[in-house]
C-alpha cells in the first residue's frame, strides 16, 4: 500500500486538528507479486513500513521480501530484529554481533584474527556505501 504525502501543519493546531485523521489517504494497493516488482525491484522507494496487528504477518512477509530480493537482485537482505539491538548502534550491532553470526553461520569452524575481522568489517560497510545491502527491521512497533 503506498500512501500520499501529508501536507505539514504550520504554526499551533488545537488537538482536535492534530488528531483529525484524512478521508483518504492510500494512493495505491499492490497485490504481493506487484508490490515486489514496482517497489522493491525498482528500488523507488527507499524506505518503506509495514504495519499491522501483532500476529497479522509483518516478520513473514519480511522474510519473504528478504528471499526475494536475494534471488532476484542479488544483493544481500539482512533482517534485524530490533530487540536484539539491546541498545547498540544499528553499525556496533551488524559488525560485532550479526557479522559474527553470520561468519559462523556460513563455515562453524572459521575463525578469523583481528586484523581480518577489520578487514571483514570494512567489507560489510563497503557494500552498505554501494547501495548491496537491503536493512530490514523488523520489530519497530
Amino acid at each position: 500500500m503506498e500512501r500520499k504525502q501529508q501536507q505539514r501543519r504550520s504554526g499551533y493546531s488545537s488537538m482536535d486538528e492534530v488528531y483529525q485523521l484524512e478521508k483518504k489517504v492510500i494512493k495505491k494497493e499492490y497485490e504481493h507479486k506487484q508490490f515486489l516488482e514496482e517497489v522493491i525491484k525498482s528500488g523507488k522507494s527507499k524506505r518503506i513500513a509495514i504495519t499491522g496487528e501483532p500476529g497479522a504477518g509483518k516478520t513473514t512477509l519480511i522474510e519473504k521480501i528478504a528471499v526475494w530480493i536475494h534471488e532476484n537482485n542479488k544483493k544481500l537482505p539482512i533482517c534485524i530484529p530490533l530487540g536484539e539491538l539491546q541498545g547498540k548502534t544499528l553499525e556496533d550491532y551488524l559488525c560485532q554481533n550479526w557479522l559474527q553470526t553470520a561468519l559462523h553461520f556460513k563455515d562453524p569452524s572459521l575463525t578469523i584474527g583481528e586484523e581480518d575481522k577489520i578487514k571483514v568489517q570494512q567489507s560489510l560497510k563497503n557494500l552498505f556505501y554501494k547501495s548491496e545491502i537491503w536493512l530490514l527491521l523488523d520489530g519497530v512497533d
